[in-house]
């Protein structure tokens, strides 16, 4: 992802093949509880901001990759890998 990039959620449960580069991962629905699958299938960092700017977001990390997230203390919900 780059860093000028941005996955809006919008509320919406997505399932996404892997996640790296410094772009921003958001949720902008009010009210929403979306989760967000990152199926690694190989090691890769996210450098970028995980948040949520409406609702409650979690992370689920899934695959045989390992997924290091250097920059992610802003969104509320849970993690789960």
């Amino acid at each position: 992802m780059a860093a000028s990039s941005k996955l809006d959620l919008n509320g919406v449960n997505s399932t996404i093949t892997g996640l790296s580069g410094n772009g921003t991962v958001d949720t902008t629905l009010t009210n929403a509880t979306p989760t967000l699958t990152i199926n690694n299938s190989s090691d890769a960092t996210f450098a970028g901001v995980i948040t949520n700017s409406s609702g409650v977001l979690s992370i689920v990390k899934t695959g045989v990759g390992a997924l290091t997230l250097t920059n992610v203390g802003g969104y509320t919900g849970s993690t789960i890998l």
